[in-house]
């Protein structure tokens, strides 16, 4: 990537997603009879592969072979069980797992800290001229992007910047997914960059682009991207009323 940055004088790169796939949006065509929620999601999304074990168990002393068959354990049990988790259990059982299972934090951990050195490696790469932006997650609401091994603080800390999805169903939600992001990555706005989702389902179909603007403008988020802005109908336009957003 160096020799990129060096060769094609690029104004800048963006790492996307640069830890441990999910689940949910991590495989391709991904299909279960079974209703998702966050607790099998998060077990399902675990590597266990031989590298994985033998790094983790070396570099963070844990039994991870030991921690793999009781992840398997615990998903074959939901799996063969007649329950459904609504989302507020699916939350709390992740929480005590993770309290409850020593092992199971600091595995978490050590996949947290993978993916903070990586990108610590790729910033040393680059030419310091070269702003490096990453795209820390998939995941709603933001905070949960532990799932993925990213830290924003760390991943703050290394890179330039961070290009977070605030992908949310009407404006408050956005608002207020990037007041907490900026808490955890430190509380620079400079740091951090706005990625809106300007249609369906997000902002109530879109018309709640430019409240969901403003109110992270306020925030003091100075940078904004529109996903697939350009796959919107003309008409759409009109319809939402389109405000202009000045910065506050």
């Amino acid at each position: 990537m160096s020799d990129i940055a060096a060769a094609l004088s690029l104004s800048s790169i963006v790492v996307e997603t640069p830890g441990f796939l999910p689940y949910a949006h991590g495989y391709h065509h991904e299909f279960a009879q079974v209703q998702s929620q966050r607790w099998i999601e998060m077990l399902l999304g675990l590597c266990f592969c031989d590298h994985c074990l033998n790094e983790s168990h070396r570099d963070a002393g844990i039994d991870s072979h030991s921690l793999r068959l009781r992840v398997a354990s615990m998903a074959d049990a939901y799996l063969e069980s007649p329950t459904e988790v609504p989302s507020d259990m699916a939350y709390a059982w992740i929480t005590g797992d993770i309290l409850t299972d020593s092992e199971l934090a600091t595995f978490l951990r050590w996949r947290i800290q993978r993916v903070s050195d990586f990108i610590k490696r790729l910033r040393a790469t680059l030419p310091d001229a070269t702003p490096l932006a990453v795209i820390p997650t998939v995941q709603r609401p933001t905070a949960a992007t532990w799932i993925e091994g990213s830290d924003l603080r760390e991943i703050a800390d290394a890179a330039d910047y961070l290009e977070v999805p605030f992908y949310e169903p009407n404006a408050s939600r956005a608002i207020t997914d990037a007041w907490d992001t900026l808490r955890r990555a430190g509380g620079d706005p400079a740091k951090v960059r706005a990625i809106l989702r300007p249609g369906p389902p997000d902002l109530d179909g879109g018309r709640e682009t430019a409240a969901a603007v403003k109110g992270i403008a306020e925030l003091g988020v100075r940078n904004f991207a529109f996903y697939n802005w350009g796959l919107l109908r003309k008409y759409d336009f009109g319809r939402k009323r389109w405000a202009t957003v000045t910065s506050p």
